[in-house]
């Protein structure tokens, strides 16, 4: 379901961005060796633009995985649930006064701010974007 397409198999264009106050996501490929392309949603955010394999965010969305590192390194970023924080990493602090039903965007850096964190109508709507959009083969 969420295997490698061909480049010409899949048209990112097609499906529209999702936005809500300081993050943007929208369907992307990056491109593998002999021409394929792997899909993957693309993060823009105060931190930078990353990108997360598409079965990743299925995978954290269906609370199957409680942390997911993006696919590209500058920025790395991490979208996970708050019981997700490592307890010995400088975000478990901040983590602890989140609440447990938001999905929270975090930076590998020295900040322990998280970069954005969806709870609520924002957290809902990413989650019916990505289930109209982001899962279509």
């Amino acid at each position: 379901m969420f295997g490698r397409l061909k480049h010409s198999d899949f048209d990112p264009v097609k499906a529209p961005a999702w936005s809500t106050e300081g993050v943007q996501a929208q369907l992307s490929a990056i491109p593998l060796s002999r021409g394929r392309s792997r899909r993957v949603i693309e993060i823009t955010c105060a931190a930078g633009v990353a990108s997360f394999a598409v079965s990743d965010i299925h995978a954290l969305l269906a609370k199957q995985r409680l942390v997911v590192e993006s696919v590209t390194e500058e920025p790395l970023l991490y979208f996970c649930w708050p019981e997700g924080a490592d307890p010995k990493s400088a975000a478990a602090p901040v983590m602890k006064g989140i609440d447990g039903d938001s999905v929270v965007l975090v930076e590998e850096s020295e900040s322990t701010d998280p970069v954005a964190t969806l709870t609520g109508s924002s957290k809902e709507s990413f989650a019916d974007w990505f289930e109209a959009f982001g899962e279509r083969e």
